[in-house]
C-alpha cells in the first residue's frame, strides 16, 4: 500500500472489501465507493463508524458507460443487476456515473485499484473509464472485475469477450484469480492467476473475478504466481488437478 493513493469500488455491498482497502490507505489516501441499495449502503456506514474508518467516500450512483442516465436495479439484493431504465422504472432508478467523469470531479490524478462486482455491469462500467484506464504504466490502475457467463458469452474463451477484450484494448494483461467461495486456508499462499488463454472454464452457468495489470512488476512474486491449465474456481468435490491449488 506504500504510496498509494486512491480505491474505487463498484459494488461496495456492506463494505467486506472497502474496509480492508481504507485501512491499508490510512496513511492519506482515500476509498471511493459505488452502492444501489440502501440496505447496503446503510449497514456500509455502520461497519465503517463501528471500524472507526473515516476515508471511505460512499456514493449512491450507478457505475455506467455515460453519466446522466438512469439505471434500476433487477433481481435481489447483492445478486440484482443494473439495468438501463427504458421506458418507465420498476422501481427505484439511480443516476449513472462514468469513472472517467468522477475521477476528473474528484481530481484523482491517481487511481491505484478499481475493483467491480456489479452483477453483469462490468462491461459497461469499463466502457466508461477509457481515459482512466488509458493512462501509461504506473499511472494506469489495476482492474479486478467479475466475469460471469449468465451475463458474458465465453463460448469462444476469455479473451474473445467483450471485457477482456475492452482491457486488453486499454494495453492490459488479464488473468483469472483462482479462489475459494468462501474462506479457506490455502497452501501455497501465493495467489495463483490463470492465464486466460488456458483458463479451464466449462461447466454450468458460474462466475469468477479478473485481475488486469499494465505491467507484470505491479505482481509481487511472494504474492503472486501465474499458472496454466486449470479452472479458477476452487472446489473440494470435482477434480483436483484442475480445481485444487497447485502444488508448491
Amino acid at each position: 500500500s506504500k504510496g498509494r493513493k486512491a480505491v474505487l469500488i463498484g459494488g461496495a455491498y456492506i463494505g467486506d472489501h472497502a474496509l480492508y482497502a481504507a485501512k491499508a490507505l490510512a496513511t492519506g489516501g482515500a476509498v471511493h465507493c459505488f452502492e444501489l441499495s440502501s440496505d447496503s449502503i446503510e449497514m456500509l456506514r455502520a461497519n465503517l463508524a463501528d471500524n472507526h474508518i473515516t476515508n471511505v467516500i460512499v456514493n449512491q450512483e450507478a457505475l455506467w458507460s455515460v453519466d446522466g442516465v438512469k439505471i434500476q436495479l433487477r433481481g435481489h439484493d447483492s445478486h440484482a443487476s443494473p439495468e438501463l431504465v427504458d421506458g418507465k422504472a420498476e422501481g427505484e432508478a439511480f443516476n449513472s456515473r462514468s469513472i472517467d467523469r468522477y475521477a476528473v470531479e474528484k481530481k484523482l490524478d491517481r487511481l491505484d485499484l478499481v475493483m467491480l462486482d456489479i452483477e453483469g455491469g462490468e462491461y459497461n462500467a469499463i466502457q466508461g473509464a477509457a481515459s482512466v484506464l488509458s493512462r501509461p504504466g504506473k499511472d494506469a490502475p489495476a482492474v479486478i472485475c467479475e466475469i460471469h457467463s449468465a451475463y458474458i458469452d465465453w463460448s469462444n474463451g476469455l479473451r474473445s469477450t467483450p471485457l477482456c477484450g475492452l482491457l486488453i484494448k486499454h494495453g492490459y494483461e488479464v488473468f483469472a484469480i483462482r479462489d475459494y467461495q468462501g474462506n479457506e486456508v490455502v497452501t501455497p499462499s501465493h495467489v495463483e492467476l490463470v492465464d486466460i488463454d488456458s483458463a479451464v472454464i466449462s461447466g454450468p452457468p458460474h462466475g469468477f473475478n479478473l485481475l488486469a495489470v499494465k505491467s507484470r512488476d505491479r505482481l509481487d512474486p511472494k504474492a503472486f504466481r501465474i499458472v496454466q491449465g486449470v479452472s479458477p474456481k476452487l472446489l473440494k468435490h470435482r477434480d483436483p488437478k484442475i480445481h485444487a491449488p497447485l502444488p508448491a
